[in-house]
């Protein structure tokens, strides 16, 4: 859904859940069927995996339908998105309190599941300057 809604050159699907990740490969397949265009150039791509263990280190964006997921897994997501040297945003369905993000804003969007989803987007705190001494 987020490959076919956005312009990203690559997008990597993680699901914990073996039977989920099948379905999600085999969606993206009949995807590829009936939209051949959208694919032209870009990669789309399913991991069967554990989050607190997955690294994404190159991604620019971070989004993590994490509302079922407890606090370290939360956690874990907000240490390797902060790992990539690139990103630009973390973007979740459900707040994540870590020490190196700032919440930038909250937007409502529509999902497939929910009509007005809330979603939070992060970025990274800002370093603060040395104090100047001497």
């Amino acid at each position: 859904q987020v490959f076919l809604s956005s312009a990203p050159g690559k997008v990597v699907g993680l699901e914990f859940v073996p039977s989920r990740h099948r379905c999600a490969e085999q969606a993206a397949e009949e995807a590829r069927r009936k939209f051949p265009k959208s694919f032209e150039g870009r990669e789309l791509r399913f991991v069967c995996g554990d989050a607190v263990e997955f690294r994404f280190t190159d991604a620019t964006v971070v989004f993590t339908q994490n509302w079922m997921f407890g606090e370290h897994v939360n956690q874990a997501i907000a240490t390797h998105a902060l790992e990539c040297p690139r990103l630009r945003c973390l973007m979740s369905t459900r707040k994540i309190a870590h020490p190196e993000l700032s919440l930038w804003k909250t937007v409502r969007a529509a999902a497939e599941w929910d009509d007005s989803l809330l979603f939070y987007l992060y970025v990274r705190r800002p370093s603060e300057a040395p104090s100047g001494g001497g």
